[in-house]
């Protein structure tokens, strides 16, 4: 800027009164080049450094900087008609979505570990026998307050943007306005899907995951459903001030509840179905087990069969326990026909 300055001072304002009126269009046109491409030239030069910190660095001492550029690229915004303000918004909402990216990331991995360690945990509480609804209900309540403790976290960190001591405000800027819309669907819509189909994910057929993983994970899809989207919601419009009735390009409560929904029923048909095919495998080995031909005449009810109205009792008596407020009005918890219970009536 300063050699900008001496530029203009000594080939136009010196020769400006001898010369014709045409005279300082073109140094002034070439002036602004010079200005443009070495202001466009360093600009990338920050957009390299704020990639940079933002995945190894410290938001704030970021954001600092930022708001010190911000305010010396205001300064300059009507320098002999070149306009270089709106880059830096354009750079600090770069900064914002690199920002958010990452936090997203961290978000997904911290999600994926604790379904890994509660695989692990019911696993472990199976070959121990320890598994029961109780038992259940506990790795649940964790395993919610836990996602929807991080997801706080992380939108909290993102409104440090919003902070009024920065020089840039970006809620006061149509594009900033779109960039903290941009943060409630990449960052919170976008991980609630994340979330319900990594879940979905263990109902294939091929997985390995122990049954009541699905049980959990089912379980889980409903507490989101009923409480869980709604609450994240509300805190991101009362946390970044946003009227979520006032953009349509928002994703709204009852689409991410529904998606959510489905993924509690998907999970709970394919705990129905590993139960099922444990239990068809029970009868078959019995059955194939023993020399029908030379065998003597049945006189009593096999040992198999005591297995399977015991395993079909543990099942009833852990759905009722996780699905109490899910059952339909008017089924009694107290009665053993199956026939008059349909698990999947929530």
């Amino acid at each position: 800027i300063a050699l900008s300055s001496v530029y203009y001072e000594m080939f136009i304002a010196k020769h400006f009164e001898s010369e014709p009126d045409t005279f300082q269009e073109i140094p002034r046109e070439k002036l602004n080049e010079f200005v443009t491409s070495n202001i466009a030239l360093y600009l990338n030069l920050v957009h390299e450094r704020v990639d940079h910190e933002t995945e190894n660095g410290d938001c704030r001492i970021l954001l600092r900087a930022l708001d010190r550029l911000n305010r010396r690229l205001c300064a300059m915004k009507d320098f002999n008609g070149v306009k270089i303000s709106s880059t830096a918004m354009q750079l600090i909402l770069h900064s914002i979505q690199q920002f958010s990216q990452k936090q997203y990331r961290q978000l997904k991995d911290s999600f994926n570990e604790k379904l890994s360690s509660l695989r692990l945990t019911l696993v472990t509480t199976v070959k121990n026998n320890g598994d029961s609804a109780t038992n259940l209900n506990q790795l649940i309540d964790a395993l919610y307050e836990n996602t929807i403790e991080k997801v706080k976290n992380v939108l909290q960190e993102l409104a440090i943007f919003l902070n009024p001591e920065w020089s840039f405000n970006i809620k006061t800027d149509r594009k900033g306005m779109l960039c903290v819309e941009a943060i409630r669907d990449q960052v919170l819509i976008t991980f609630l899907r994340y979330a319900s189909s990594t879940m979905t994910s263990f109902s294939s057929i091929n997985s390995s995951s122990p049954s009541n993983l699905l049980l959990v994970l089912m379980k889980m899809c409903l507490k989101m459903e009923k409480s869980g989207v709604r609450t994240l919601l509300m805190f991101f419009d009362e946390l970044y001030e946003v009227d979520s009735d006032s953009s349509s390009a928002l994703s709204y409560e009852t689409e991410i509840s529904s998606e959510v929904y489905d993924a509690a029923k998907i999970l709970l048909d394919a705990y129905v179905r590993v139960q099922g095919m444990t239990t068809s495998q029970m009868f078959r080995k019995s059955v194939e087990t023993r020399d029908w031909i030379n065998c003597l005449e049945p006189r009593s009810v096999r040992a198999v069969m005591k297995r399977v109205v015991d395993d079909l009792t543990a099942i009833e008596n852990t759905l009722e326990q996780l699905l109490d407020s899910e059952l339909q009005p008017g089924i009694s918890k107290s009665c053993s026909d199956s026939s008059k219970k349909n698990p999947q009536s929530f």
